[in-house]
């Protein structure tokens, strides 16, 4: 585990407690759709946002 803290630039110690915080008891009584994480699906929104940010950084 703190080989993967290293290689992500954090602290051990931090990665460690989030792996105890993930082994917690009442964790299992969480349903399955309740542990899903959501995804991210980006509308032409934020396309145009991100063009309009990388046209402004490639100016500087």
């Amino acid at each position: 585990m703190t080989a993967v803290a290293r290689q992500h630039e954090l602290d051990p110690k931090m990665v460690l407690r989030w792996s105890r915080e993930l082994n917690r008891k009442d964790l299992d009584q969480l349903d399955e759709a309740s542990m899903k994480q959501a995804k991210f699906v980006p509308t032409a929104e934020d396309y145009a946002q991100l063009e309009k940010e990388n046209e402004k950084l490639s100016v500087k």
